[in-house]
């Protein structure tokens, strides 16, 4: 048996097998073989293999963390600020959509918060050039799959909607969003389809946040 099990060794090795093969070929036995040990010892440190998917799934949404960081610090407004961040979601989730699926809607997506402030605590060097109040925010104990979105609260703060409709747009903004992902997932590498998936996202992202825009 490896001498170097632990929980961080599981994750790394779990990251490496869903980005050489995809989601599918990451399995408890699989995970004992590639770290020579018993499948067991992975119970040691999580619950489940869901929970350890989980935490090697925060490896792709930590990139999206990161541009929503810098989309703070280049977006002129708080509005385009966070349809870049939309941007940014789409265009990484669309890449791995099965993992991002799993992440934001899976068994653990009510456990978010916990699972990013592990993975942080794991790999701090990801947080380093992170904005505090996204950080904060991510790691936060109520953070889950269903959250609004890292930058509707700044809109809100900036006067760009109305306090009482986040929710609503929140709410509105992640069903679409939901639904999107499930299509591009339905339409496999078709690129034409996920063009026009993306497209009519986008579309009716617009649309929402032009209703919801305080004139």
């Amino acid at each position: 048996m490896r001498e170097d099990i632990s929980s961080v060794n599981f994750v790394k090795k779990a990251i490496q097998i869903i980005s050489e093969e995809g989601l599918s070929s990451l399995t408890i036995r699989r995970l004992g073989r590639e770290m020579y040990c018993n499948s067991a010892n992975i119970y040691y440190y999580f619950n489940d293999l869901d929970e350890l998917i989980a935490y090697a799934s925060m490896e792709y949404f930590s990139q999206y963390v990161a541009e929503v960081s810098k989309c703070y610090l280049t977006a002129p407004d708080e509005l385009t600020g966070y349809r870049q961040a939309w941007d940014c979601i789409i265009e990484l989730s669309f890449d791995t959509p099965l993992v991002f699926e799993r992440l934001l809607y899976g068994k653990y997506r009510d456990r978010l918060g916990n699972i990013a402030r592990g993975y942080y605590g794991m790999f701090p060097n990801k947080k380093e050039e992170l904005d505090p109040d996204i950080l904060k925010t991510v790691t936060s104990v109520d953070f889950s799959g269903y959250h609004s979105n890292l930058v509707l609260g700044r809109c809100v703060d900036a006067g760009v909607f109305a306090k009482e409709d986040s929710r609503i747009i929140g709410r509105i903004l992640n069903s679409l969003y939901a639904g999107f992902l499930r299509d591009r997932i339905s339409c496999s590498e078709d690129k034409e389809k996920i063009s026009q998936i993306k497209k009519e996202f986008f579309r009716c992202l617009d649309r929402t946040l032009e209703v919801y825009q305080i004139k």
